[in-house]
């Protein structure tokens, strides 16, 4: 098992709400998605940086 921290996270009341109604409507809990949320997140970020990374490596290749 993956050790965990629990953390407070506090958020606008009709942000909360939102994030609230789409948990019901899929099954799950908060916490869940927020967590699945955490992931996407991490992911774009993620794939941004790749892509800058794709750009700068095209770019050198460029300039030699």
């Amino acid at each position: 098992m993956t050790d965990k921290i629990q953390t407070g996270l506090r958020i606008p009341e009709e942000r909360y709400k939102e994030i609230t109604e789409i948990a019901e409507r899929a099954g799950i809990s908060v916490n869940a998605l927020v967590l699945h949320l955490v992931d996407i997140g991490l992911a774009a970020v993620s794939l941004g940086t790749q892509e800058e990374r794709r750009v700068l490596l095209r770019n050198l290749r460029d300039i030699s």
